[in-house]
């Protein structure tokens, strides 16, 4: 509103007055916000709010409150530990049309390559040997073929990166030769289309890629616009590929990413990552965003929309001294686990690399395996974690002040009461979220209203189902981007002018303030 001439201030030392008092009483403030604890917070904030409201006259500022009926609800994420058959790394696992799990080749401690491949059955809990691969390799990629068969490709032998592949059959437990690749590959991706031909690509010095087609290799003519291996790739909702990150061939982390059309058969840059991820776990959400999580030590993931060609929300999974028991569980309990698994862990569950996460949606379970831990021991453990069919995202993935944030949810029960929490990152005391109910279809959309305060700061979003237990997460940001901040925002630590919004950091902590001088 604006204020009356007689609201104004009467004379210039009367205004120096105003903002004298306001100064010292925004410096108490701050001194409070500086405290950890939540109550010191919410204090300090209404003091803020409320130097504001007595000296401008403005409206006293409402900050989100916390929810009382968000308590900790989930104790740790469930899991069965049990030993492969063989300790080994850099192996795959294939989930089999029956949901079992095929698990083939890989190396050992001695720095052998394996041919001993194993089946784990869900069902039972147990793993049993099969037939071995004609060549033991590491490295090589999988993937299941439209008759229930599994491809293995190339991979590093005792003789050097190969061309050749080989063909698992479920039905008789055994490997038989298959069609040979145009060149040797190691560490390359390989994405079944939704029509059965499967697309290869890098893992070679020249980044070339090719398909599978009736049983048979043609190379794609052009090549990734880098040359990679140990990358991901995943399959877009629109056809496309997006090739996420990996190592060049001098062995450094990439954060590039690129995506390839098989209308015209050519690759185009889509950006670079926040940092190099190698091996990242990357999923496709029902909306068509890609969540990009984990592949360094990080613990962190960022979200990809092909329909905007924007990559953002860049968020730590689990916030630093986060206080919210159920969040960890959470996250082992869904596929944003893959950022908690690195090297330097001192959890042995998550303290490897070269491992492999699988998903097994009939059981609502994800299989964790073999790997190294940090040190250099090659693992035969496994564990069979508590997973979750859900999903949920925000139809954008960074907003300024006073946007909203919606955010749906997919494949919950019918009807089931979901909570949603929403956390800051770096962490704060400030803990919000509501509870919401899905429709029929174990579907909701919720809202989020962006404050005055969250300017700079990233979220990550866990929900969970009351009645199921199954979890997931997003992440988004608050005008992070500063492009992306609407006119009349001030920048960090800058000059208090008219109604702007004034930012000050204590303690690692950014706090916002809203003044308005007349």
């Amino acid at each position: 509103m604006t204020p009356t001439p007689t609201s104004r201030f009467r004379s210039l030392s009367h205004r120096t007055i105003r903002i004298a008092v306001l100064l010292s009483l925004v410096a108490i403030a701050v001194a409070v916000l500086a405290s950890t604890r939540s109550s010191a917070r919410s204090l300090g904030e209404r003091l803020v709010a409320g130097a504001i409201a007595i000296i401008t006259g403005a409206p006293e500022a409402k900050v989100a409150p916390t929810n009382p009926t968000l308590a900790p609800e989930l104790a740790e994420a469930p899991q069965t530990q049990s030993s492969t058959t063989t300790a080994r790394r850099g192996h795959t696992a294939t989930r089999l049309a029956d949901g079992r799990v095929l698990i083939a080749g890989g190396d050992n401690a001695g720095g052998g390559y394996l041919s001993e491949a194993e089946i784990f059955d869900p069902v039972s809990g147990t793993f049993s040997a099969v037939g071995s691969m004609a060549t033991g390799r590491s490295e090589h990629a999988a993937v299941n073929l439209a008759d229930g068969k599994v491809l293995v490709m190339g991979g590093r032998t005792a003789l050097g990166i190969t061309s050749a592949t080989e063909v698992f059959d479920p039905a008789t437990g055994t490997f038989s030769s298959g069609p040979t690749m145009s060149v040797a590959r190691a560490g390359h991706s390989a994405t079944l289309f939704a029509d059965g031909r499967v697309f290869i690509a890098g893992g070679d010095a020249n980044g070339s890629a090719e398909i599978l087609d009736s049983g048979s290799f043609t190379r794609v003519a052009a090549n990734l616009i880098t040359a990679r291996a140990k990358h991901s790739a995943a399959l877009l909702l629109d056809g496309r590929v997006l090739v996420v990150g990996g190592r060049d061939t001098n062995a450094a982390d990439l954060s590039s990413m690129e995506v390839f059309d098989p209308a015209d058969q050519s690759f185009s840059s889509v950006g670079d990552l926040t940092m190099g991820r190698v091996l990242p776990h990357v999923r496709v959400l029902f909306d068509g965003k890609v969540q990009i999580i984990g592949g360094n030590n990080d613990e962190s993931m960022e979200i990809y929309d092909p329909v905007t060609r924007e990559l953002g929300a860049y968020a730590h999974v689990l916030p630093a001294t986060d206080t919210c028991t159920g969040l960890r569980p959470g996250i082992l309990a869904s596929q944003t686990r893959a950022a908690l698994f690195h090297n330097g862990q001192s959890d042995a569950l998550l303290d490897r690399s070269g491992h492999t996460i699988n998903e097994l949606p009939g059981s609502i379970q994800a299989l964790v395996l073999g790997g190294a831990n940090s040190g250099g021991i090659v693992l035969d453990s496994s564990s069979l974690l508590t997973s979750s069919p859900s999903s949920i995202s925000t139809d954008k993935l960074d907003y300024a002040p006073g946007e909203t944030v919606n955010i749906s949810g997919r494949g919950w029960q019918p009807g089931e009461t979901v909570r949603l929490k929403i956390h800051e990152d770096p962490h704060t005391p400030q803990e919000r979220g509501f509870d919401i109910a899905a429709d029929s279809n174990g579907s909701f959309v919720g809202t989020y209203l962006v404050q005055d305060y969250d300017l700079s700061m990233k979220f990550i979003i866990s929900a969970r189902g009351l009645t199921s237990g199954w979890n997931a997460q997003t992440t988004f940001t608050d005008a992070n981007n500063d492009a992306h901040v609407a006119p009349g925002w001030a920048a960090t630590n800058s000059t208090v002018t008219f109604n702007t919004l004034y930012r000050v950091t204590t303690g690692g902590t950014v706090q916002h303030v809203r003044i308005t001088l007349p």
